[in-house]
């Protein structure tokens, strides 16, 4: 006996339950992050991420690696 109503609640329920999820986990992160020293690491990573091609192509790097 199915009973397609059942089925389609379950769905908008599961749904809900995962962005409910993941907006959950995403401000706890951000707000166990805010204002330490790893939010800051994190945020520098994010916006060198971001960054766009022509600035890092300005960027000086050195012209011989250290070789050991």
């Amino acid at each position: 006996m199915n009973n397609f109503q059942f089925q389609r609640a379950e769905r908008i329920t599961r749904g809900k339950a995962l962005i409910f999820t993941i907006v959950f986990h995403a401000l706890l992160f951000g707000g166990i992050t805010f204002g330490t020293e790893m939010g800051d690491k994190i945020t520098d990573t994010v916006k060198e991420y971001f960054q766009d091609d022509q600035a890092a192509k300005n960027k000086k790097e050195p012209l011989a690696k250290n070789k050991k």
